[in-house]
């Protein structure tokens, strides 16, 4: 049986540059899984204390507006990996890399070590949309979907994006349905829709779940509350309990009570490659936040008034601001929900999206707060929301 294999780098990063670091490790991750990196961990530095004879900042001679970053690639066996050193040394991409590093590689430490134990435990199972944690609260985002009817166009464009990874599904979807990832952490699927005849007719599209108590229960509130039961409450042994219901204006997402104990992460505001904001465009904004306020506990908060639109409403679920519900312009797109996904480079994301052969809508534009947007469409149509940092400089 042959062991892992684990590659480990600590290095020091001008505070200044964790944008263009982030950016660099996301456009490296999908090189390094080519060359058979099943798993890349960056760390940014929060707790790094001095020590008496030695630390981690003496080790890589960390200046004062820099950073310790610790990170380590894992491979499926040492072969694997050394053929992957091979590969790296003449593979023209990385000396590109190598030429834009915003960091002093000469200073970096680093080495390749055989595990001796492991003793964390299996890892979830998120190889299917469903199978998600249920210490997420009721009301909490917990996945994000991507209906397409061209799984590998899809796979490479948001790679060259978001940095994504995607893997098959190990659940009974396998066939159909794949895992996104940022950075080893599972963030969406994506469900081919080739060949699947309850789905004929359906645009490509990003729908959302959200985690409930009770899928039975808010199935039939939504029902009451003027809302579409679109799929009804169904069980995936050891997966959960999931239904596809459309609000009163008919925006669809998914309500779900997972069977693993262990919280999602794919909303998450402040991460790169995680979904930062959810939006959703109405008929009747009034009516939707009542809906919504009254199905999964979402509040409203503050307003910016967009003026013939109406406010930008904020929704707030447990003290933390997720999302917006604003009107959807006259003669635009029908009602729905947009989700933004986070990019460490605004420019550099609208930029490749056009090569990719999207489409750009709206932005690079700044919304209040200084955030950086764009809101566009990929090759096949399904439309999503990027966010990024503030500029610098």
């Amino acid at each position: 049986m042959k062991t892992k294999y684990v590659d480990g780098f600590v290095l020091a990063v001008p505070a200044a540059n964790k944008a263009a670091y982030l950016q660099h490790a996301a456009e490296a991750a999908p090189i390094f899984k080519e060359f058979g990196v099943s798993r890349m961990i960056e760390c940014w530095g929060d707790e790094v204390p001095e020590g008496k004879l030695t630390d981690f900042r003496r080790a890589v001679q960390a200046r004062e507006d820099e950073v310790v970053v610790f990170s380590w690639f894992e491979y499926p066996s040492k072969e694997v990996r050394d053929a992957a050193m091979a590969r790296m040394q003449t593979d023209p991409r990385m000396k590109a890399m190598g030429d834009k590093m915003p960091f002093d590689g000469k200073r970096m430490i680093f080495g390749g070590f055989v595990p001796i134990l492991d003793a964390s435990a299996p890892p979830p199972d998120f190889g299917h949309p469903r199978r998600q944690a249920m210490t997420n609260h009721h009301g909490d985002f917990i996945w994000y979907e991507l209906m397409t009817p061209d799984a590998d166009a899809a796979a490479r464009f948001y790679a060259s994006i978001l940095g994504w990874q995607d893997r098959p599904a190990q659940a009974a979807a396998a066939g159909t349905y794949r895992i996104f990832s940022a950075a080893g952490t599972d963030v969406g699927g994506l469900y081919c829709t080739a060949g699947d005849p309850r789905c004929a007719g359906l645009r490509p599209a990003w729908i959302g779940y959200v985690g409930v108590d009770d899928v039975d229960a808010s199935a039939a509130d939504v029902q009451a509350a003027g809302g579409t039961i679109l799929m009804p409450p169904t069980d995936i042994p050891g997966v959960g309990r999931f239904a596809m219901i459309a609000d009163p204006q008919g925006v669809p997402c998914y309500v779900m009570r997972g069977a693993v104990d262990a919280a999602s992460t794919a909303f998450a505001p402040d991460t790169p490659g995680h979904c930062q904001w959810n939006e959703l465009a109405t008929a009747d904004q009034q009516a939707a936040l009542a809906f919504y306020g009254g199905r999964f506990g979402w509040q409203p908060g503050d307003a910016v008034d967009m003026g013939e639109l109406g406010d930008y409403r904020f929704l707030v679920q447990r003290g933390t601001t997720i999302g917006a519900v604003m009107n959807a312009p006259p003669g635009g797109p029908p009602p729905t929900w947009t989700f933004y996904f986070g990019v460490p480079d605004i420019d550099r994301a609208a930029t490749a999206i056009v090569s990719g052969g999207g489409t750009v809508h709206h932005g690079p534009a700044e919304v209040p707060g200084g955030s950086r947007i764009v809101v566009a469409s990929d090759p096949q149509g399904a439309s999503f929301g990027l966010v990024a940092p503030p500029a610098t400089g």
